[in-house]
């Protein structure tokens, strides 16, 4: 389908592509990815890869060839590259999530990014991802206000709760606590 038809971001529906009919533009067309496939931060290689694609189309064999210095991983390409030194890629991995995954599956991207995403040249601003995030975090449908400050509670424990299961604290994200009890 990405072949004929691309993604409209804003509109949130397939479109069929453009194409010129002059013979000179068909030869010339490129071929056209299909599906790129999501990384968990979890596999701190893997998502280097991923970013760096996503970063620096091209060869991957070339992505680890810095000024020609050769990198052994991927995850060193990237931190020299001043791919993971502030909150940018975790906003743009979220931000791109957002458009595909359900709350649930947000909220456990979200935690993995907290857990695993942290480097010595970056601390992540959890905070500040989680105001951005947090309506991707929870169910929309027939969603007042009060049950809203409700859901956006239960994402708040279901985030406390993975946290715990791999020994973290809310605390140590500076996330906000419960807001009603």
């Amino acid at each position: 389908m990405p072949e004929t038809y691309s993604w409209n971001d804003q509109d949130k529906i397939w479109k069929p592509r453009i194409f010129s009919t002059r013979k000179k533009n068909i030869e010339n067309r490129k071929i056209t990815i299909g599906r790129i496939y999501t990384v968990s931060p979890r596999e701190p290689e893997r998502f280097a890869l991923y970013v760096l694609m996503r970063h620096f189309p091209g060869d991957p064999d070339h992505l680890r060839n810095i000024n020609g210095t050769f990198c052994d991983t991927f995850a060193d390409a990237a931190r020299m590259r001043g791919i993971f030194e502030d909150n940018s890629v975790w906003e743009k991995t979220l931000k791109e999530a957002s458009n595909s995954l359900l709350p649930s599956q947000m909220r456990s991207l979200f935690v993995n990014i907290l857990i695993h995403g942290s480097t010595q040249n970056c601390v992540i601003d959890s905070l500040s991802l989680w105001e951005m995030f947090k309506e991707h975090m929870i169910d929309k449908r027939n969603c007042t206000d009060a049950v809203k400050l409700r859901r956006i509670d239960r994402a708040l424990a279901i985030i406390e709760r993975y946290l715990f299961a791999n020994g973290k604290q809310m605390k140590d994200y500076r996330l906000p606590f419960l807001l009603i009890l």
